[in-house]
């Protein structure tokens, strides 16, 4: 096993990672509101485009995560990282633009921030315990 110090490198590491696509995220949900109440198309392109960079760079997360399992050879680390929206929600919220795509993507949002914040506290912990 490695030994502590790079260990909680790699989990300070994976914290900061996880601030931006947490940042993302929320983003992505403040325009998702604007989209419910009045936004256009480009409100929800610029919405399914914040989704997507959370999704690239939780991809690139997930890496950093397996390792750390790896490292603590453990598999106790949960995380969920697939939060994506289908590629025909995001046709239907993007050009027919209707509340019902609206609000299941503002859920898709939301469960994905909570996999996000529950992965941030899982991670604190451990690193609080190291």
């Amino acid at each position: 096993m490695s030994d502590i110090i790079s260990i909680k490198n790699l989990i300070k590491d994976v914290l900061n990672d996880l601030k931006d696509v947490e940042s993302d995220l929320r983003s992505a949900r403040n325009w998702g509101i604007y989209d419910m109440i009045g936004g256009k198309s480009i409100s929800s392109f610029i919405k399914h485009s914040k989704i997507n960079k959370a999704e690239k760079k939780f991809n690139n997360l997930s890496k950093k995560l397996s390792l750390l399992q790896s490292e603590l050879n453990s598999s106790n680390i949960d995380f969920d990282g697939n939060f994506n929206t289908s590629g025909l929600n995001q046709f239907l919220d993007v050009f027919m633009d209707n509340i019902f795509s609206d609000l299941f993507t503002q859920s898709k949002i939301s469960n994905s921030l909570e996999k996000v914040k529950k992965l941030k506290y899982s991670l604190e912990d451990l690193q609080n315990r190291l």
